[in-house]
């Protein structure tokens, strides 16, 4: 993952997206060794890096459910969510207004149509505009989500636990395929749960 151009360039340009593989990778381990409350962790610190790692956590979620029960996944998730009140709670007391508009509004309206997925084709077949309204969360809730259920769904039932990782990356795929924005820097999410799988 490190010998990865899309790591190496990532880092050259200052984005987040190799910086957040580092602990996602490492909760996937510490979940493959029964270490659940560093699993979590490990997610939320990737979370607070960037939020697409937000992506993994039903995988991560079914694989701890299954192999640890209930109670040590209860306890995991508190960790989890102790770590992300401790990176995000100094800004929504500073400024929650801000705090909103710079992760959730940036992100899902103030870039424009870029990249490679379906929100390309659509400004090239002048279904949208470059710089206008997209409908990422009617696609997101149409598209992404059943696909992301129906995979959860296949992990639960198969309990085929090397699959987690492939589950992420083809959920992470569709969601950067229907996204207003698809950077290249984004396929190195899909690749890295493919690697966790192998």
């Amino acid at each position: 993952l490190a010998a990865n151009p899309l790591s190496i360039r990532a880092a050259w340009f200052g984005t987040a997206d190799a910086l957040s593989l580092v602990p996602l990778v490492l909760a996937f381990g510490l979940l493959a060794r029964r270490r659940l409350g560093w699993a979590a962790a490990m997610l939320a610190t990737a979370i607070l890096i960037k939020q697409f790692a937000l992506v993994a956590l039903p995988f991560l979620g079914i694989v701890a459910g299954q192999t640890a029960g209930r109670d040590a996944g209860r306890q995991a998730a508190g960790i989890g969510a102790a770590v992300l009140a401790v990176g995000i709670l100094p800004f929504l007391v500073w400024h929650p207004v801000a705090l909103v508009q710079d992760t959730v509004e940036f992100g899902a309206g103030a870039y424009r149509v870029v990249g490679y997925g379906l929100a390309n084709l659509l400004v090239r077949a002048h279904v949208v505009h470059r710089t206008g309204w997209y409908p990422f969360v009617e696609l997101a809730i149409v598209v992404w989500l059943p696909l992301t259920a129906w995979l959860c769904v296949r992990l639960a039932r198969g309990r085929e636990h090397w699959q987690a990782g492939l589950a992420a990356g083809l959920s992470w795929f569709v969601l950067f395929w229907i996204a207003r924005t698809f950077q290249t820097s984004y396929l190195i999410y899909p690749l890295t749960g493919l690697a966790l799988s192998v």
